[in-house]
């Protein structure tokens, strides 16, 4: 009798393990892909974008990163495009918008892919509310469960006059997901920090070797 109610305990418990394995695998396929899916993956155009201040690598814009419009980032909290290009015209000399980012506001980029290992990214600021503001900057990615996670990679304070932020790591976690194709999904967020921070950012460009 014993033996006998031993052996039904164990046969529950590997269907109990085996349903909660199914729902674990049709969790993940459902919410996985929606951030990947809307990746940029291909066609970039390179060029040394910051080469007057000694940056010799390649880069290419993120998506929308020349922030001649709304297309391809998600805006919160008052951040607008607004007119008056950053002065280096880094991007294209017919440029005339950047992007404004008052107290409160938070601006996202699409998705696009890079390579893992050593990409960077940076991009031109200006700070236009209090001197002790910051802005921070996310890395955003999917993870292997299907969940968008956010690795804040910078706090960086800026200047009353349009420059380049240093370069900054694309940062990941282990648990980020890696396409079939070998390459990584990832946006950038930014997001001003104390009381009357406001910045404008403009070009924002990524080395992401992919093809060099």
């Amino acid at each position: 009798m014993r033996h006998g109610f031993q052996r039904r305990l164990r046969v529950r418990g590997l269907l109990v393990a085996s349903l909660v394995t199914a729902v674990s695998i049709v969790s993940t396929t459902a919410h996985a892909g929606t951030f990947n899916d809307m990746a940029v993956c291909g066609n970039y155009v390179y060029k040394q974008a910051f080469s007057r201040w000694g940056d010799a690598r390649y880069y290419t814009l993120a998506p929308g990163g020349a922030a001649e419009a709304q297309s391809r980032w998600t805006l919160s909290g008052g951040a607008k495009f607004v007119s008056g290009n950053e002065i280096y015209y880094l991007n294209s000399p017919t440029d005339k918008s950047s992007l404004s980012l008052p107290a409160g506001s938070s601006a996202r980029t699409d998705p696009m892919c890079v390579v893992l290992g050593s990409p960077t990214f940076r991009f031109m600021v200006l700070n236009t509310g209090a001197s002790t503001g910051s802005l921070k900057i996310d890395v955003l990615y999917e993870n292997v469960y299907g969940i968008v996670k956010a690795k804040t990679v910078a706090n960086i304070s800026a200047g009353s006059s349009w420059n380049a932020s240093v370069s900054l790591p694309v940062l990941l976690d282990a648990d980020s997901l890696v396409r079939g194709d070998g390459k990584v999904a990832v946006a950038f967020r930014f997001t001003p920090q104390g009381t009357g921070a406001s910045f404008k950012i403009d070009d924002v460009f990524v080395d992401p070797r992919v093809s060099r």
